[in-house]
């Protein structure tokens, strides 16, 4: 291909010229590519653009490393002296586009400092780790898969041809939505020619039945498990005409100060976190050590502490999850049998730790712990409000007297703890989530009146057993928000998951409270989507990626040397 610079100026009357803002991830969607000639894409503007505004569409390919590729096409696009309002469709020449796949990124600013606004590659149904090739790219940085960004399977021509009228919001999620794209190697498929773009409306609750969930899930797409380690993430947006155009933006931070993701060394799981300061506590499930690093910085833990003699371990306890309460940080295993469906006392912990100073000077030591937390949940004496069902439910997934059940395994039919999280009030009480097992389609979440107390080896006091719809899905991760007064849950499949398909919730943490759908999650290692960091006074969250089972080179991350394990993390700003 040969490299060229083209500028566009498109005329148009309006009454009056439309105030300028600055352009966000997702305020325009490119809706097409031809690469049989003539050359050929479009973007839709799914907000008003200013007079002035200036837009670059290149098919150079983004590194893994970040930064474009460079060396092939760009075309600069000028809005008119009127601007142009949301729902026009721009049609633009391009020249040389590959017909053995490429990509279309948009972008304001320089090539060499861009802010990105969308991008689209029809090389396959995932982005590539890295850009290798005139018609390969990763996944650009900060865009997501299925939000402001789609990967499509390879054809010459492919169009957008879904709805044409909704909010932005709603749009933006059908255009990154593959389900509604049409592909041909002879013909080239028609895109909209305009689109009606109405007032945007965001729901504070929603229907999440396994029926309004289906659409969402044909958005989410396979992405490469990639063993160089790229930081590129994706994820979708449940349409907004299943879920009332409720919109997860990953492209902006609430504040400047937060960090970007990072890559973290010498561990794989990250399975459970809780903040300390700018800094984070990592509980690997697989080593039973917990690691200190520093947020949004690729670097070696600062510190680590193996907790297995404190807590009386000979083997892999299972670490799940872990909520901080003022000093404490109260510790979960899975509470459930080793895949073979064999009974292992070590995965059977609920801790308390202490947690001392802040940040690099991190202090962190066991107070106690009790491994008879399931034993209890049995015993109807233990709950204020006992629930028959659900502890039967329990009782028929544990079997606690049997040494092997091969079918209790954790993700078969057995028994998951993955979640613990803060609840609302001035008195310590925590949720208490199970993956695995839902009762009539709905996750399990059991509230714990005393936590601290309980993990120490007092005698629990269990509150009632919740019902939250997820679509039919287990939690995989949950953590309380003091900012948004919610509780963030992480929810996924309760068996096996190729795919790593992952489902964002949000709880008020009431009995009465019902869970807002947010969005679909994936990250392109293949990991699983487990720990969920919000930053204290912000509307981000931080969501750690557990990637041990993720192959690099034919080996799963958690066998290779410690030296050579990673794992990412994630950033997401949520709606209000």
């Amino acid at each position: 291909m040969h490299q060229f610079v083209r500028t566009l100026l498109i005329s148009a009357a309006f009454i009056s010229p439309i105030s300028a803002y600055a352009l966000n991830a997702g305020d325009i969607a490119v809706i097409g590519i031809y690469s049989d000639a003539p050359d050929k894409t479009a973007f839709v503007a799914l907000k008003n653009i200013p007079a002035g505004t200036t837009i670059n569409f290149t098919d150079d390919g983004w590194k893994a490393s970040g930064g474009f590729r460079t060396g092939e096409n760009i075309v600069t696009w000028v809005a008119p002296a009127s601007g142009i309002t949301a729902g026009t469709v721009v049609n633009l020449e391009m020249s040389d586009i590959s017909n053995s796949g490429d990509q279309i990124i948009a972008y304001e600013g320089s090539i060499s400092n861009p802010t990105l606004l969308f991008a689209l590659n029809n090389d396959g149904s995932s982005w590539s780790s890295d850009a290798t090739s005139n018609n390969s790219s990763a996944l650009p940085t900060g865009l997501t898969n299925g939000v402001n960004a789609i990967a499509l399977n390879e054809k010459d021509n492919v169009a957008y041809t879904g709805i044409t009228s909704g909010t932005a919001a709603t749009l933006l999620a059908a255009i990154s939505n593959k389900a509604n794209w049409t592909g041909s190697d002879g013909s080239t498929p028609t895109w909209p020619s305009v689109f009606s773009v109405t007032s945007t409306t965001t729901s504070s609750a929603s229907s999440n039945s396994s029926s309004s969930k289906s659409s969402s899930l044909s958005s989410i797409s396979s992405s490469k498990i990639s063993s160089s380690f790229s930081s590129a993430i994706s994820s979708s947006v449940g349409s907004a005409s299943s879920k009332n155009s409720s919109s997860l933006n990953s492209s902006s931070l609430s504040s400047s100060s937060i960090p970007g993701a990072a890559t973290y060394q010498a561990a794989a799981d990250g399975s459970a976190a809780v903040w300390s300061g700018d800094h984070f506590i990592n509980f690997d499930d697989e080593t039973n050590i917990a690691r200190l690093y520093k947020a949004g910085t690729g670097s070696a833990p600062i510190k680590t502490w193996n907790l297995t003699s404190a807590l009386n371990l000979s083997k892999e306890a299972d670490f799940e999850d872990a909520a901080r309460i003022g000093n404490d940080v109260l510790l979960i295993t899975s509470h459930g049998r080793n895949k073979d469906g064999e009974y292992k006392t070590d995965r059977y912990r609920f801790a308390r730790l202490a947690v001392t100073g802040s940040g690099a000077t991190t202090g962190l030591s066991v107070t106690g712990y009790t491994s008879t937390l399931v034993q209890s949940l049995l015993d109807s004496s233990k709950w204020q409000q006992p629930d028959a069902a659900v502890i039967s439910l329990i009782q028929q997934r544990t079997q606690l007297q049997t040494a092997t059940v091969a079918n209790l395994a954790p993700k078969e039919n057995g028994f998951n703890i993955e979640g613990i999280a803060q609840l609302p009030g001035a008195t310590p009480r925590v949720a208490i989530g199970l993956r695995n097992p839902l009762i009539n389609n709905q996750a399990i979440v059991i509230t714990l009146e005393n936590p601290l107390d309980a993990a120490t080896g007092s005698a629990p006091v269990f509150g009632q057993a919740i019902r939250l719809d997820l679509a039919g899905y287990g939690v995989r991760g949950m953590a309380w928000s003091a900012a948004d007064n919610v509780v963030y849950i992480v929810a996924g499949h309760i068996n096996s998951d190729p795919e790593a398909q992952f489902f964002l919730y949000r709880w008020n943490g009431l009995p009465t409270g019902t869970a807002e759908y947010l969005g679909a999650l994936q990250h392109s290692s293949g990991g699983s989507l487990e720990a969920l960091l919000p930053y204290p006074g912000t509307h981000t969250l931080r969501i750690v990626v557990d990637e041990g089972a993720v192959l690099i080179n034919g080996t799963e991350n958690k066998s290779l040397p410690t030296a050579d394990q990673r794992f990412h993390d994630m950033l997401f700003t949520v709606p209000n």
